[in-house]
């Protein structure tokens, strides 16, 4: 892995590089599939829970 790893960071640096927003969104979509909707509720419940639990704290201590 040593031996390559410049050559292979390269490669996929480049390969990255060359899509497009659109397509790079695409393909993350078609690999994260059905998953990448219950991780977007996810993050909104979580991150909604964490805003009222910093509201509240910020209530008691003020």
């Amino acid at each position: 892995m040593e031996r390559y790893s410049t050559n292979l960071e390269r490669i996929v640096a480049s390969t990255v590089a060359s899509w497009e927003a659109d397509e790079l969104i695409e393909k993350i979509e078609h690999q994260v599939g059905p998953d990448l909707q219950f991780i977007r509720i996810n993050g909104t419940l979580i991150g909604g829970c964490v805003g009222l639990i910093l509201h509240g704290v910020g209530l008691l201590i003020w």
